[in-house]
């Protein structure tokens, strides 16, 4: 029990260590988001270099793809 507690854990940290590393700068960003609408200051600085909705859509194509 206490080997497969420790493993749990140790999934979720390394999870959250991957979700917090920022993605660097895309070469030529403009802070615009490729389909042309201009990112928020506050999601650049976050890491993400795209549009809220282009994000969305992204992560919904990952997760449909990831089954």
């Amino acid at each position: 029990m206490e080997v497969a507690d420790a493993l749990s854990r140790a999934e979720i940290e390394t999870g959250i260590d991957k979700a917090r590393v920022q993605k660097p700068k895309p070469v030529g960003f403009d802070g615009h988001c490729g389909c042309g609408n201009e990112v928020p200051e506050g999601r650049i600085k976050l890491g993400f270099y795209n549009c809220v909705h282009c994000q969305q859509t992204l992560e919904g194509r990952r997760k449909f793809f990831a089954r």
